[in-house]
């Protein structure tokens, strides 16, 4: 077993297991669905103290952005000066702008993890081989798999595509259509650097670049829930239930930060 598999995919694999067996036991209709919810409400929460740290840092920020404008027009001219100025207002604030980068550096191996998982799970063509690989990733033989996953989920399999919508019904297409929205309510809760006002004056090259990016990053918050309602629409259903409730607890947990 590699490193990767070691640190993130085999613990996430333990408890996504450990949940349906539990779930099975219990006579619970689409076992594997719930499992999906609940382990992603444990990685959801396991991650709320980086998330949380990295959007107050975000906030933060965002309200130093007329100030940082400020220092730019009083020590543009001097590199030296302007970074020191910059710095004396982030300390001043208790912002740290690494922070954010730090953050989502840590949560991002987990979110690859339990996304390749997942994708594994529901895009394996050979059950047996699929039994295989899970079980050998578990810590306990109590937790070994004897059959096939059980993957309908309120009367559909958690592997079928929205794509396949003629086959299985239109209301597939309900599915990414929901997670472009979700996604795209996200993304408006973010806390965004506001948009400098505009000056007579001619602009330099950086404040020019500066204002193309803030462009960029608007043009973003509709395009990429576009993109991921596109993957939706091509992903197993069981890839989409993963991520619509990572995005609503995503939405839960932003609006009460904003609060």
């Amino acid at each position: 077993m590699n490193i990767w598999n070691l640190l993130f995919v085999a613990p996430l694999t333990n408890i996504l297991l450990l949940l349906y067996t539990g779930l099975s036991a219990l006579h619970v209709p689409g076992s594997l669905g719930w499992s999906i919810v609940l382990l992603t409400i444990i990685v959801r929460g396991i991650l709320w103290p980086f998330t949380k740290t990295q959007m107050v840092q975000m906030q933060k920020m965002q309200k130093l952005a007329p100030q940082l404008k400020e220092l730019k027009q009083q020590h543009g001219h001097d590199a030296k000066k302007h970074q020191e100025e910059q710095l004396r207002l982030y300390k001043e604030h208790g912002v740290n702008p690494a922070t954010g980068c730090l953050l989502l550096v840590v949560q991002l191996p987990v979110l690859f993890a339990l996304y390749g998982l997942l994708n594994l799970v529901f895009s394996a063509t050979d059950p047996s081989a699929l039994l295989a690989d899970l079980n050998q990733k578990l810590y306990f033989p109590s937790l070994h798999l004897t059959s096939a996953l059980d993957t309908t989920f309120f009367g559909v399999s958690l592997g079928a595509r929205p794509s396949e919508y003629a086959t299985i019904g239109w209301w597939m297409l309900l599915i990414p259509v929901v997670t472009a929205g979700l996604q795209l309510v996200q993304s408006k809760l973010m806390p965004q650097t506001p948009t400098p006002p505009k000056k007579e004056k001619k602009k330099d090259e950086k404040e020019s670049t500066e204002e193309m990016m803030q462009g960029v990053q608007k043009q973003m918050m509709v395009v990429f829930p576009v993109m991921i309602g596109i993957a939706a629409y091509q992903f197993p259903i069981g890839l989409a239930l993963y991520w619509n409730t990572f995005s609503l607890l995503g939405i839960i947990q932003q609006w009460q930060l904003r609060k």
